[in-house]
């Protein structure tokens, strides 16, 4: 309604898009298989199949910003769905690291807040599996006063979302932890602690086929846990040659 009221008031071109009918440029019949998302883009009077080598459905509406934006440019359909198919993120964002020992990681260590730590739940979540679930999450940084409830809520969102541990890492992981402990995930597999700390447990508790989303504000450093399993990874394949 509040893109509604500036669109209206607006007063020199609007372009609208998003997943709502009224949306000029818009994505259809959305569906997500083996880490990618798939979609019919509705740009302009035209609809082209769009495949995006990411997952996580909040991706699409990154990709039809910038759609619009190619539209507005003058771009034909054809050169806006090579650019989108085109897209790789950049490193901590939604990047997928099959590891040598057939373990596999979601790095999304950037930045991290209760909305983008809910959404990246959803794809771990919806990745097709027969492994383990795993989140590794540390803490959301700037948060204010409400830091311990909304951590606690990241934690019973986990917990909801079916994972099978939850490692917590930084000032409110005892918050994350008592969370999901609250929506029934048994307290041996929620475990609180350093990096190094967290590393060691997955080392001794991950197995080939299983999931593992590592997120975490950008000062929590987060992406020294994939780096130190990316490091196990590489070693145990080697040694089993």
């Amino acid at each position: 309604p509040r893109v509604m009221q500036l669109a209206r008031k607006a007063k020199g071109e609007v372009l609208l898009f998003g997943l709502t009918p009224k949306a000029t440029i818009r994505a259809e019949d959305i569906k997500e298989k083996e880490q990618k998302i798939y979609f019919t883009l509705i740009y302009a009077a035209e609809k082209v199949a769009v495949e995006l080598n990411v997952p996580g459905r909040f991706m699409i509406l990154n990709a039809l910003a910038a759609a619009a934006v190619g539209s507005l440019l003058g771009l034909s359909s054809k050169t806006v769905k090579a650019g989108l198919e085109a897209f790789k993120p950049v490193s901590g964002r939604m990047n997928i690291l099959h590891l040598p020992n057939g373990v596999h990681l979601i790095d999304d260590t950037y930045n991290a807040n209760p909305e983008s730590m809910e959404a990246a739940l959803t794809t771990l979540k919806n990745i097709e599996t027969t492994g383990r679930r795993i989140f590794v999450a540390g803490d959301m940084l700037e948060l204010g006063p409400q830091a311990h409830s909304l951590h606690s809520k990241v934690g019973a969102a986990a917990a909801r979302s079916g994972i099978d541990r939850l490692y917590a890492s930084g000032e409110f992981d005892a918050a994350v932890a008592a969370g999901a402990q609250d929506e029934g995930l048994q307290s041996a597999n929620t475990i609180t602690g350093s990096h190094d700390e967290i590393i060691e447990d997955l080392i001794s508790w991950l197995r080939p086929g299983d999931w593992a989303l590592v997120k975490g504000s950008r000062g929590m450093t987060m992406e020294k846990v994939v780096q130190g399993l990316k490091a196990w990874g590489q070693k145990t394949e080697t040694n089993n040659e």
